[in-house]
């Protein structure tokens, strides 16, 4: 055993691990400032404060997916899994995908976990989770076209909630479960557990007070030279959502805007919170280099109770961050779990009796 070329590998991974701290501490402190909180905007408990200010960084040109929908093609598997999809991208630059944007359409209407970044003419294998219970079909015919196993990208984000729950099919379903039970939306008005489904008819039943909301918060996503939001609730961070360039948030604002309103349905409005000034460190954050989802750098992201991710094109610049407070299974109803926990193993064992037909019609 050769001591020395041991000890030249230990010293070369501390040193490079040196390296990505420092560097990513650099990016971070770089993309989590800029609060103005001159603009914030408060409904209830519950404040937007923008992030603005363009970050001085060369990169490469990455769109975001939304803004390419036709270049965009996502189905589902050969073997049909709920928390698995395919998706191929021909756009020319590549293209940002976000977590908690809709897949709508195949067996069920999904939703991925992660944000990435994907390649011209590279298909992918991703991790998604359902957002609509009590589904996984296509149409009652027999036979299926190739139509019906693909997904439609939607500009539509699920909401906050949802999104904080991605961690976990049970959670997911959990979050969407009680969204329903606070919107007092019965079997008879919504069949299926979807969470748009869901999301449209609270709209459609509050629309004056979703108007309301909607007129007193907007401005808190639409500043120029805005790049992200930060939301607390009773003073404390419950959520992130920056990039690296305005031109990204613009694309992308008004559907995260919609994406807060039912969480605020149930608040009333109350005299502006107002803030003499916020920050936070880069010190605070704990970055962590993971296994991509397809051809971005990924990284796990912690600040407090925020978990979430971070996404790079090139190692050295984020291009997103995303962090919110996790809503995990644990924290729901047990008579939830339960119901979840049946409803997976129903679809578990509808996907082997798929499986098991396709091998006995080779």
């Amino acid at each position: 055993m050769d001591l020395n070329n041991n000890q030249k590998m230990i010293d070369y991974i501390i040193y490079k691990n040196y390296i990505f701290y420092f560097m990513s501490q650099l990016v971070l402190e770089k993309l989590i400032s800029g609060f103005d909180v001159k603009n914030a905007k408060s409904f209830g408990k519950i404040s937007f404060i923008p992030i603005i200010g363009d970050i001085d960084i060369s990169r490469e040109n990455v769109d975001i997916a939304t803004d390419h929908i036709a270049d965009i093609k996502i189905s589902e598997l050969e073997s049909e899994s709920v928390n698995q999809v395919n998706i191929e991208s021909s756009h020319e630059n590549p293209l940002l995908v976000l977590s908690g944007i809709v897949f709508e359409g195949g067996r069920q209407t999904r939703s991925p976990t992660r944000p990435f970044i994907i390649n011209r003419g590279t298909k992918k294998t991703i991790p998604v989770n359902c957002i609509e219970q009590n589904r996984w079909s296509y149409s009652p015919e027999a036979k299926v076209s190739d139509d019906e196993k693909e997904f439609k990208l939607s500009k539509k984000h699920v909401n906050r909630r949802t999104k904080s729950a991605l961690a976990m099919q049970s959670s997911t379903w959990g979050s969407i479960s009680t969204m329903r039970e606070t919107a007092g939306i019965s079997a008879d008005e919504a069949v299926s557990s979807n969470q748009m489904e869901i999301e449209t008819i609270a709209f459609e039943k509050n629309h004056e007070k979703v108007e309301n909301i909607k007129g007193e918060i907007s401005s808190a996503f639409n500043l120029n030279n805005q790049r992200g939001i930060a939301i607390l609730e009773d003073d404390k961070f419950v959520s992130l959502e920056v990039f690296d360039k305005p031109e990204l948030w613009e694309k992308i604002w008004e559907n995260l805007l919609e994406s807060n309103l039912f969480d605020l349905l149930k608040e009333q409005k109350d005299e502006s919170n107002e803030f003499d000034d916020l920050s936070i460190s880069s010190k605070d954050f704990t970055l962590s280099d993971v296994e991509p989802v397809a051809d971005e750098q990924s990284y796990s992201v912690k600040f407090g109770e925020l978990e979430g991710w971070g996404v790079s094109y090139d190692k050295s610049n984020i291009i997103y961050l995303t962090i919110n407070k996790q809503e995990l299974a644990s924290e729901i109803n047990y008579q939830v779990q339960e119901q979840i926990q049946e409803q997976i193993q129903d679809i578990e064992f509808r996907e082997r009796e798929v499986q098991f037909d396709q091998i006995n019609q080779m």
